[in-house]
């Protein structure tokens, strides 16, 4: 059974746990592919559970009739559920997910200057 099919399934309330245990097992390569990038620092089974709720969300939120594989949608989904899992619990310290986007952006500002220039910044090129 497709993906799609399983999803309807289970939208329509039909052997809701064995379709969503079936749909898991289907996709728990890709899955698997997603939690593997995140798996440094971080629990790879808890990572993995992270991804079965973010399928449960792609499945209650994919609409049929507007075009979208599940597995394109749903990719979004699993990554986002991952990607919150491990960010907020990679490290012993809380750091707000705002600031953590500040970070991460200053240093891909940084590393692009690098590669463009052959040198480090100066605050004044930063800012």
């Amino acid at each position: 059974m497709t993906n799609e099919q399983l999803v309807v399934l289970i939208q329509d309330h039909i052997g809701v746990a064995e379709n969503m245990l079936q749909l898991y097992e289907q996709n728990c390569g890709f899955i698997a592919k997603l939690a593997r990038k995140y798996s440094v620092g971080t629990n790879y089974e808890d990572l993995m559970q992270e991804g079965y709720l973010g399928l449960t969300d792609a499945v209650d939120h994919w609409r049929r009739d507007e075009g979208v594989s599940f597995l394109s949608y749903a990719a979004f989904w699993i990554q986002q559920s991952i990607q919150r899992y491990a960010s907020e619990n990679a490290s012993p310290v809380h750091i707000p997910a705002g600031l953590r986007e500040r970070v991460r952006k200053y240093r891909k500002l940084c590393d692009e200057f690098y590669s463009r220039y052959g040198r480090e910044a100066s605050e004044s090129e930063i800012a």
